[in-house]
This record gives structure tokens, C-alpha cells and sequence, in this order.
């Protein structure tokens, strides 16, 4: 009877030890699931901002730019007043200057490219090609002879009169004269273009052929001068 137990349970380890490999068999064969994604975890802190790299070097110098547009002028009597970025006016610069006390006299000739005021400057005689001027902060080259041609404007047409100035560019200069408080939308202008050529050469015309008082100063641009 002790053999036959002996030997029952010999099969019955046997069995369990062979249903053990069987077992984990099948939980290998077993694909697994992927479980649900967990939660972000929390930030972490903020990290020290890093060294300032090296400074660059400087970069190449770029090209020059273009001359900037002639700013509109405009005359009252000797007084020279220039138009700002903004469109205001700025004040208006008296070029009649005070009397002198020496005695000594300039004369500036209008119509040519000669002044005579080279002389009175340090270096040759030679006249300038032009003169700074200096509106609202802004440095503006105005050319010699249209400098000259203005002043001799301001101080022969008199102080009696209404002007314009109106500068084109480096070669052009519309000069108009009316009596005192005329608008510039009524015909009642005399009206002159003055042009300058690159040789120096000064060529005064007058709006229609004439300096009557019958010409629109806002038309002075489409206006026909002979």
C-alpha cells in the first residue's frame, strides 16, 4: 500500500511540475497590452540663462544714398522760410542782414554765374558750387547760382511785392510775384522760370512771354515760358 502511495503521488508532482511549464508557456505566448498613456509630469525648473556670446564684428559700410528732394521755400520780402518734413513752416530767416559798419560793399549780379563773393573767401576766387543750409536740423545743399539768383530776386524785385520760390530739383526755380495777400489760385502772378545748365549758364523766362500780372502761381509747372 506504501508503494502504490509513493507512486500516486510521484504522477501527481509529475503532473503539477508538467502543468507548471504548460502554464508558463501560455503567459509567454500572451501578447501584451499597452496601457493607457499617463499624465504629463510637472515642469521642471527654469535653468539659468547662459553666457552672452561674443560681439560680431561690424558690418560692411553700405552704399551712399541719393540726394534728398529740394524742401519748398517760400519769400516774404528779404525773409527766406523753408517747409519742414511735417509740412509746417519754419521760421523765417531774414537774409537782408543788418548794415555793416565798415563802409564796404557787395554787389551780386543776377542772371550769371559770377558774384564776385569768391573773393572774400579764404583759397582762390573762385566762386562756390554751393552753400549749406540749415532747416528745422536737416543740412540741405542748395547750388551756388540758385542761391545767388534768389538773394538777387529778394532784393530787386523789393519788399512791397507777394513771392514764391519754388525749387525743382538742382536746376529749376519758379519765381512768382503778386501784390501783397494774393491767393495763389488767382490769375494775378508774374510768374518766372529760371534754369540752370551744368556749364553754369543761367536762363531766365517768363511764364507766356511777359511779366504781366495775369498768371496762376499754382499753374507755374504747366505754364508755357518763353
Amino acid at each position: 500500500m506504501a508503494d502504490n502511495l509513493t507512486l500516486e503521488l510521484a504522477l501527481l508532482i509529475h503532473d503539477l511540475a508538467t502543468n507548471v511549464v504548460d502554464v508558463d508557456k501560455k503567459i509567454a505566448a500572451i501578447t501584451k497590452m499597452e496601457g493607457p498613456a499617463g499624465k504629463d509630469g510637472a515642469d521642471g525648473a527654469h535653468g539659468k540663462a547662459g553666457e552672452r556670446g561674443p560681439k560680431g564684428e561690424p558690418g560692411e559700410q553700405g552704399p551712399q544714398g541719393e540726394r534728398g528732394p529740394m524742401p519748398d521755400h517760400k519769400w516774404d520780402g528779404t525773409k527766406l522760410t523753408f517747409q519742414k518734413p511735417d509740412g509746417k513752416w519754419g521760421k523765417a530767416v531774414d537774409l537782408k542782414g543788418k548794415p555793416g559798419t565798415d563802409g564796404g560793399t557787395v554787389i551780386i549780379r543776377s542772371g550769371g554765374s559770377s558774384s564776385g563773393i569768391g573773393t572774400l573767401l579764404p583759397g582762390t576766387s573762385d566762386d562756390p558750387t554751393g552753400i549749406v543750409v540749415f532747416q528745422a536740423g536737416n543740412a540741405v545743399n542748395m547750388p551756388w547760382p540758385a542761391f545767388i539768383s534768389s538773394i538777387a530776386g529778394a532784393i530787386d524785385m523789393g519788399v512791397e511785392s507777394a513771392r514764391r520760390t519754388d525749387f525743382v530739383g538742382d536746376t529749376i526755380i519758379y519765381r512768382g510775384e503778386a501784390a501783397p495777400g494774393s491767393l495763389e489760385s488767382n490769375p494775378v502772378w508774374k510768374i518766372k522760370r529760371i534754369e540752370f545748365a551744368p556749364d553754369g549758364d543761367v536762363t531766365e523766362k517768363w511764364a507766356g512771354g511777359t511779366a504781366a500780372f495775369d498768371k496762376v502761381w499754382n499753374d507755374r509747372t504747366t505754364l508755357e515760358y518763353i
